[in-house]
């Protein structure tokens, strides 16, 4: 597959911002044109590895990344337009002083062609990179972190949290909670929850302690 997958179909009521698979306006046929060259000096050919816009799909995958950066689409439409009519010795130059100036430009005009570049299944396959996926962690792998001493100050200070309203709760006597599979105790202020995992499969929160249930807005420490 060379070509970006199709946008999901639309919802008739969406909690969050659709998602974009094309930028919200084109960009004109100069400033594509630059875009590309600047993509071909930043990604040359290299071994087995093509410049950016020879990579099968790659405009197809920079209209994806544009789209994702459709915030600062009207910074890049003034970036290609400033560089729009230089040659190609012309243009490496200038991108060296965008990048000198360290205002942000080069960074934003840099990470879409790379990251368009970077989506490209052809050349995903050429450098091994597998592309993002979740990494689930192991049943057991929230106890070993735990057993490791890291939050024995945590625990030993006990719980604290600050409600919605503002209001401070601290800690009481903990208890003795054996690790299964292991000789040792380690104690908790009142019951460990892990209540969520990261999409990337990090252990999202672990609560320690609390009387009652959080309530929305509680901020935990």
């Amino acid at each position: 597959m060379t070509e970006p997958p199709a946008a999901p179909p639309e919802a008739g009521s969406l909690s969050v911002p659709r998602r974009l698979t094309v930028p919200p306006h084109p960009l004109t046929a100069p400033q594509r044109a630059v875009l590309l060259a600047v993509a071909d000096i930043l990604i040359p050919e290299f071994g087995e590895n093509p410049k950016a816009s020879a990579a099968p799909g790659y405009e197809a995958w920079l209209d994806r990344s544009m789209a994702a950066r459709a915030d600062s689409l009207e910074t890049l439409s003034q970036i290609l337009d400033e560089l729009a009519g230089s040659a190609d010795i012309d243009l490496d130059e200038r991108l060296r002083g965008l990048h000198a100036a360290g205002d942000g430009r080069f960074h934003l005009l840099s990470s879409v062609v790379a990251g368009a570049y970077l989506m490209v299944p052809e050349v995903q396959r050429l450098i091994g990179y597998p592309g993002q996926h979740a990494s689930l962690p192991r049943i057991d792998e929230a106890a070993e972190e735990l057993s490791d001493g890291i939050l024995d100050p945590v625990l030993e200070r006990g719980h604290i949290y600050v409600s919605a309203a503002g209001e401070v709760n601290g800690s009481s006597t903990g208890i003795p909670v054996l690790l299964a599979g292991r000789n040792q105790h380690m104690r908790f202020s009142k019951v460990l929850n892990v209540v969520g995992c990261h999409a990337e499969g990090e252990v999202g929160n672990v609560v320690t302690g609390g009387n009652r249930p959080r309530a929305r807005g509680d901020d935990v420490r």
